[in-house]
């Protein structure tokens, strides 16, 4: 996750031209997803234990 974030501002420092609006919503979508993919998987891991229960 670390590596995620690393390599989202080496890639935000060049972009200089865009606008901050943009950068921000590509971080907050960045972050969403991210979020997103960790609800999924305790989901999956919830069901696992309880289907095994």
């Amino acid at each position: 996750m670390f590596g995620l974030r690393r390599r989202a501002q080496a890639i935000r420092v060049p972009e200089k031209a865009t606008t901050s609006l943009s950068l921000r919503w590509r971080v907050m979508l960045l972050a969403m997803s991210m979020v997103a993919m960790v609800v999924v998987l305790m989901a999956v891991a919830v069901y696992a234990v309880v289907s095994a229960a």
